[in-house]
């Protein structure tokens, strides 16, 4: 018993999981996407943060469309990406279990490697918590805004159900159960709870973007809004996206999409 808790105090004191972690390999492979209009240079640099199981690659639609617009933009890729190897243990460096903590904890290492720079973050579908995490962590000081396309959200059960069911096709009941409950605490132990918090301690009159996708069989929009009543205190724009999936709002509404990503951009 006195060892189970000197090791969690270990833990808690942000050792253990930065210690080992540093030992696993892992290459986010940070790219710089300059702006391709350098007369209309803006001086924000836009970070983009992939979805679950992709990388930074296949967000070129969108890095094209800000570079297009005069913005640069930061390209990495997740532990946990399209090539699904295992290279860090699924936990920050605070101590907190999943997924999302140490995609955090990686968003940070980013952008402190640009801390000269005035920052907005874009993120996609569950990276969006990590996104607001890091935020939250730096209480917004080199952050101007952030977009979110498909997330954050809550109600995990259901996202996590639906991941299993439409994304991955499992069919067995039994399976399905099991990998539910798998990827539910694997994305985040107390992951609402904190999703909130960190919401709620962004700065008043925060921007932030959110497009929501009607015809998403991953995400609910109601996961999305219910993540977001709990910070009213936000400056919140909404964009639903009538005819779109997961993701997929740039290519099925393009014009509905970049009409309302460079009127925010224009506004901050």
């Amino acid at each position: 018993m006195a060892l189970a808790i000197r090791l969690f105090f270990y833990i808690r004191e942000y050792m253990f999981v930065e210690k080992l972690n540093a030992y696993l390999k892992h290459d986010p492979k940070v790219t710089l996407y300059p702006a391709s209009v350098e007369s209309e240079k803006k001086s924000d640099l836009i970070v983009f943060v992939h979805f679950f199981g992709g990388n930074q690659k296949m967000l070129k639609r969108h890095i094209s469309l800000v570079n297009q617009n005069g913005y640069d933009a930061v390209g990495f890729d997740l532990s946990y990406d399209s090539r699904w190897q295992l290279k860090k243990l699924p936990a920050s460096k605070y101590g907190n279990l999943g997924i999302r903590y140490l995609w955090a904890d990686e968003l940070e290492s980013v952008l402190n490697q640009f801390a000269e720079r005035s920052k907005i973050i874009y993120a996609f579908s569950n990276p969006c918590a990590a996104a607001i995490e890091c935020t939250a962590r730096r209480e917004a000081k080199d952050i101007k805004a952030i977009i979110c396309d498909s997330g954050p959200f809550l109600h995990m059960w259901t996202c996590s159900y639906n991941l299993i069911s439409e994304h991955f096709k499992i069919k067995n009941i039994f399976a399905k159960s099991f990998f539910t409950g798998l990827i539910r605490y694997g994305w985040g132990i107390n992951h609402e709870q904190n999703l909130k918090k960190d919401l709620q301690s962004l700065p008043d009159s925060f921007p932030v973007l959110s497009f929501r996708a009607w015809n998403d069989k991953l995400v609910p929009v109601k996961a999305i809004e219910d993540a977001f009543l709990e910070a009213p205190h936000l400056k919140l724009q909404i964009v639903n996206l009538t005819e779109s999936g997961h993701l997929d709002g740039l290519k099925s509404e393009p014009q509905l999409y970049k009409d309302k990503l460079l009127d925010f951009l224009a506004k901050l």
